[in-house]
């Protein structure tokens, strides 16, 4: 039961809304009332969380992928149910330093993807393997440590990404745009740093560890091909009480904006296009831009 134990945003949809706090041992302390007096948790195929009331049971929730338990009130109203963790989960702080795998995603499959590579394989460290994803079936190399997967489209990052997981999984990984260098020492730094989530240069070169994938999820591919997709993670980390941990004066060589700087025409016409509709899909996902976020839970209703 420990595993759903905390402070939980309670939202009535259509209602209401209060924080209810789970105790040890089934009772509810703050938010306490007469249909919410007591807890029962079960993890089997999946993860099950059920309130009662003085009366006996008032609801049954499912927990989503996203964290969030949703489900419906039995009696009365039977309206619809969500619970949004808000205290922080006890993540362990003693992270295994081992060398992840290191993931580049590609469109172009340029120079600069070739100058990323061997700047990581001259580091005081070196990855077992660097996996690009070549999402335009462009790139090919002579490095014995690249291994190249061509999914035949474009995934987009969100995507990608999340390809990447799958493949690696259990294991920890290194996103890396592919017009970033490495200095010597940089893939040393980021598995020495104590974290669930390290970046050095934001989203272009950043660790996830997979305890981050295991409580917050993968990333939305709704937000295609790009852009967006890193803020709503962003987003979600901090609703699922995870904080990003920065490595500081470590500045790497770092060239944004060739992927988008290298498309032109009626293709740039419609990938900025796609940029705005990401923005706005942010906007009604969260109920405003970064920043400025109005929700603390989604549903896919809301998108519709």
């Amino acid at each position: 039961m420990t595993n759903a134990c905390g402070l939980w945003f309670y939202r009535r949809v259509g209602y209401d809304n209060r924080e209810i706090e789970l105790l040890p041992g089934g009772s509810i302390g703050i938010g306490s009332a007469e249909n919410e007096r007591q807890w029962t948790y079960e993890d089997m195929n999946e993860s099950r969380l059920t309130l009662h009331g003085d009366n006996g049971l008032t609801c049954k929730c499912v927990r989503h992928c996203d964290g969030v338990f949703r489900g419906f009130w039995v009696t009365g109203e039977r309206m619809a149910i969500e619970l949004t963790r808000i205290s922080q989960p006890r993540i362990n702080p003693s992270f295994s330093f081992r060398v992840p795998v290191i993931g580049i995603p590609t469109l172009l499959g340029t120079d600069m993807l070739d100058r990323c590579i061997a700047s990581i394989l001259v580091g005081t460290i070196v990855p077992d393997a660097i996996i690009v994803i070549d999402n335009g079936g462009r790139y090919s190399c002579s490095f014995s440590k690249v291994k190249i997967l061509r999914p035949g489209r474009n995934l987009g990052v969100a995507g990608s990404w999340n390809l990447l997981r799958r493949i690696t999984a259990p294991m920890d990984i290194v996103m890396a745009n592919d017009d970033v260098e490495f200095l010597p020492n940089t893939l040393e730094q980021l598995c020495h740093t104590d974290g669930p989530l390290v970046s050095i240069k934001d989203w272009s070169l950043f660790l996830q560890r997979d305890v981050v994938w295991k409580v917050v999820g993968e990333y939305d591919e709704s937000f295609y091909p790009a852009y967006y997709e890193d803020e709503d993670y962003r987003y979600r980390m901090r609703l699922s009480g995870i904080s990003t941990v920065y490595i500081s004066g470590h500045d790497i060589p770092h060239f944004p904006g060739n992927t988008v700087n290298s498309i032109t025409g009626a293709a740039n016409e419609q990938l900025l296009r796609q940029i705005d509709a990401n923005r706005e899909l942010y906007r009604r996902k969260w109920g405003g831009y970064p920043g400025y976020e109005a929700k603390i839970g989604h549903t896919e209703q809301e998108d519709a």
